[in-house]
């Protein structure tokens, strides 16, 4: 049997805490963690007992973002009804997770990369080490926002803000 790609633990009383389980990949985003991260959140909203949910990496490290070493990892090399059905993965995913409702808190640790900044921001808050960092490659690469992050980032910082992280990555 594989090792889970997520996994949910008891922090404490209606408080859990789920982590993702790809540290030899730096909790990059395959699509099956994206799947299993959707799913996770789907069962985890039926739950009256819990208050609070904490979104964690495990190895010390957040997320790496989306999984580049997937064949299908960019979606523009993909036929439009493959790459549509690839990019609403994370969406859904990201949805997902907006839609709890409990409270989500993503403890950022070490980095969080592109679609990892995607999902940090579908949670209710975001705690960082002050060691931590950010990082939109997706501005360097020359491809869009995808998953909904533009509308989350702008009710987040503002517009203007906003603008200078998705247009200059800063």
């Amino acid at each position: 049997m594989s090792d889970p790609l997520v996994t949910v633990e008891e922090a404490d009383v209606g408080t859990l805490i789920v982590r993702l389980e790809r540290p030899h990949k730096r909790n990059a985003l395959s699509s099956a963690l994206k799947r299993e991260l959707a799913h996770t959140a789907r069962v985890l909203a039926e739950r009256t007992d819990i208050s609070a949910i904490i979104l964690a990496g495990s190895g010390g490290i957040f997320c790496a973002g989306n999984d580049i070493s997937e064949p299908d990892s960019f979606a523009q090399d993909l036929p439009l009804a493959e790459a549509r059905r690839h990019i609403r993965l994370g969406l859904e995913m990201c949805r997902a997770w907006e839609a709890l409702p409990q409270l989500t808190i993503a403890a950022v640790d070490r980095f969080a990369i592109g679609g990892g900044i995607s999902l940090a921001l579908a949670c209710d808050f975001r705690v960082l080490q002050t060691s931590s960092w950010l990082h939109a490659p997706e501005v360097e690469l020359g491809i869009t926002y995808s998953w909904g992050t533009l509308p989350r980032l702008v009710r987040l910082v503002g517009p203007a803000r906003a603008k200078l992280i998705a247009g200059l990555c800063r």
